[in-house]
């Protein structure tokens, strides 16, 4: 019997394009809203209930004082949070915290010093200092302000919009809470289709947080230290199984249309190179998004 004539480097490049195109848009199906919803959703999910109990506790706080927060809140993050634990409003110390960020090993089991009477009780020593996740505003009497005012957002955002690599998610985003009582995750302020800060008094855009504060605004949050800062490169180094993906993803691909145009009529062949092209492509995007 004849063997069948070689296939051209053309007709051989078609018959490769034609799967990887239908690889590709089968994997943007699945890898895309996948790696959107892994950027995106346990991230929100993350500190969305603690900035809503964090906000509830303050507005509780001030139904019952009218005249704002004591100048004692508006030393920094711990002293803020210690003034709503005292008034019995949130002495729960998770909402303060981010499961994912990698600087946090073990809670503290509260705010309050537990041997003293709360109304009085100095802030637990193992709270001060601890990596809480938010970032506050220290404003006294924040009902008087806009409903577009920023009040609290995820640790480390810097003033070109923009997380530093150690907050709570490594530079991927963070959630910021208005005083209106809305929340977001955004992967940075720079996109103003993603958010809307302006200069404080004015309606000109800005991507800079601390702008669009009142001016003279101390924003208390927590800094980490060079300890810390090793911590996360290493914490990064044990998880770049996510980037290298990337590169599982293109050797799937190429193996599976490799599979595809090859002369084989295998049916079980035929669909273990859909199989595996769709997870490669999968893979691919899924680090493209990310």
């Amino acid at each position: 019997m004849d063997s069948a004539p070689p296939i051209s480097k053309v007709r051989w490049f078609v018959r490769a394009l034609i799967p990887l195109s239908g690889f590709l848009i089968a994997g943007l199906i699945v890898g895309l809203p996948l790696g959107w919803l892994a950027r995106s959703g346990p991230r929100m999910n993350d500190q969305e209930d603690g900035g809503r109990s964090i906000r509830d506790a303050r507005e509780s706080y001030l139904s019952d004082h009218p005249n704002g927060l004591p100048p004692e809140a508006m030393n920094d993050v711990y002293a803020y949070a210690a003034v709503l634990a005292r008034a019995g409003e949130l002495n729960d110390v998770q909402p303060w915290f981010s499961r994912l960020d990698p600087l946090v090993a073990k809670l503290p089991d509260s705010i309050l010093n537990p041997n003293e009477k709360r109304e009085i009780a100095s802030i637990n020593p193992a709270f001060q200092g601890a990596p809480l996740a938010w970032a506050v505003a220290l404003m006294p009497n924040m009902r008087k302000l806009p409903a577009a005012t920023p009040w609290l957002w995820t640790r480390g955002l810097q003033p070109d919009g923009t997380w530093g690599k150690d907050s709570p998610y490594g530079g991927e985003g963070g959630v910021i809470c208005f005083l209106g009582g809305s929340s977001t995750f955004v992967p940075s302020t720079t996109r103003d289709n993603d958010i809307s800060l302006f200069k404080w008094g004015t309606q000109e855009r800005t991507h800079n947080i601390f702008e669009a504060l009142p001016p003279g605004t101390r924003v208390g949050e927590y800094t980490p230290t060079a300890e810390d800062r090793v911590r996360i490169a290493n914490w990064a180094q044990r998880h770049a199984w996510i980037t290298s993906s990337k590169g599982l993803g293109w050797w799937l691909l190429v193996s599976a249309c490799s599979l595809a145009v090859a002369r084989v009529q295998t049916l079980w062949i035929k669909c273990l190179s859909m199989v595996i092209g769709v997870v490669g492509a999968a893979c691919f995007w899924f680090v493209l998004a990310s």
